[in-house]
């Protein structure tokens, strides 16, 4: 789950990406086009949106949900989380570790340290993240 005011957008199973703009009252449902699990979501407006699940699918819609563009990814493991500073600042955590892209997605590097299994990620800059294992917790990872 991530919001921006009202806006919220919730993901799950089946491709599934949910969004409200009135702090929950009602949902819609947005097509994404894609059936495996999506598991994390992170944006930087409320139109400009990056959720990444199994399969390596990485989707970005920059209009709220109503278009989404699949994003080539180099890990074809599953994706569980993804956070930012903005689109030239993006990290994915993956079953084989996190990657960064400076480009918009354009590349993706495999960040430094061991290659764990990341399920949550959280910082307030590009030196400043957080990395979440399941077990431990890495910081500048």
């Amino acid at each position: 789950v991530w919001g921006a005011g009202a806006a919220v957008v919730a993901v799950g199973v089946g491709g599934t990406v949910l969004k409200t703009t009135n702090q929950g009252a009602t949902w819609s449902r947005l097509t994404t086009n894609v059936a495996t699990a999506i598991n994390g979501v992170y944006g930087f407006s409320a139109t400009d949106v990056w959720v990444v699940g199994s399969s390596a699918t990485v989707l970005h819609t920059t209009d709220g949900g109503t278009t989404w563009t699949k994003v080539s990814f180099t890990d074809a493991s599953s994706l569980y989380a993804v956070w930012g500073t903005g689109n030239d600042n993006l990290f994915i955590g993956t079953a084989n570790g996190v990657y960064r892209t400076t480009d918009s997605g354009a590349t993706w590097l495999l960040q430094g340290g061991a290659q764990i299994t990341t399920y949550s990620l959280f910082g307030t800059g590009a030196a400043d993240v957080w990395v979440f294992s399941g077990s431990s917790v890495y910081h500048n990872y």
